[in-house]
């Protein structure tokens, strides 16, 4: 049994499901969050019986950011001062992003400030038709320290990106859906069931080992040039090469019987 302050967070036929487990405070983040985010992470990468990870706030609201208003994130934030506070938030969002397996972000209701730079750190990001999301801490005179302005003109293109982040304005979930920000959108009221559904399809149809890999060719290539992207591929395509996956799937393929994946790299 795992032991969080905050957030739930349950493993069940391979799928971790971190829940934020506050809409009472709309999943506002703080100290404890952060310290459970990180928590969770680390299980997640360490346990192979983890294939995927699924993210959620429920089927209201996913997070409306930053919660200062909490005594112990403004203690923290006098005794550590504001650069390293905002380090603190930074630094969770890049674990997030660094998770070796599949992660997805389910997102409901308002998805806003650090809650959106959360899903954004995410493999990617499913939706609840009442989704609001937006990076709107220009309306008050803040700036998006979580990787927002990082992240968000990777997703969406720099233009677009600015006028978001300039405006503070909302975006529905038909329009993140347009605009690339959101790969699916589902039902309200259904958004839970349908993200678990499709994290059960990757842990049942693909290997995740290959999966790993994947993650990070496609990670690691997106961060540097066409040239170093090929080499991280072939690298990660020859490591995958020794895992008993391979092996697996090819013998499930030659049986016509479906594979039955180890979730071991070697």
């Amino acid at each position: 049994m795992y032991e969080f302050e905050k957030i739930k967070f349950e493993v069940q036929d391979r799928i971790a499901l971190i829940d934020l487990n506050s809409p009472q405070t709309m999943n506002r983040l703080y100290a404890p969050f952060f310290r459970d985010l990180h928590k969770a992470a680390d299980i997640i990468d360490s346990d192979d019986g983890i294939f995927v990870a699924v993210v959620t706030g429920g089927e209201k609201v996913f997070c409306t950011g930053d919660d200062v208003t909490q005594p112990e994130e403004l203690k923290l934030q006098k005794d550590l001062g504001l650069f390293e506070w905002m380090k603190i938030v930074q630094d969770c969002m890049t674990r997030i992003s660094y998770i070796n397996k599949p992660i997805i972000a389910a997102v409901a209701g308002y998805t806003l400030g650090g809650g959106l730079e959360m899903a954004m750190a995410c493999d990617f990001i499913v939706a609840s038709e009442n989704t609001k999301m937006g990076l709107t801490e220009a309306k008050l005179g803040v700036f998006p320290c979580g990787g927002g302005t990082q992240r968000l003109p990777r997703l969406v293109g720099k233009p677009l990106a600015k006028e978001i982040i300039f405006t503070g304005d909302f975006v529905d979930a038909k329009h993140a859906l347009e605009i690339g920000l959101v790969n699916r959108i589902y039902p309200e009221g259904h958004l839970v069931e349908n993200a678990l559904a499709l994290a059960r399809k990757i842990c049942e149809k693909t290997s995740p080992a290959t999966d790993r890999l994947a993650k990070h060719a496609i990670d690691g290539g997106c961060a540097t040039d066409m040239e170093n992207g090929l080499y991280i591929e072939l690298s990660d395509a020859y490591r995958a090469g020794f895992s008993p996956d391979k092996d697996e799937g090819l013998k499930a393929f030659s049986e016509k019987r479906a594979p039955v994946w180890s979730g071991k790299m070697f």
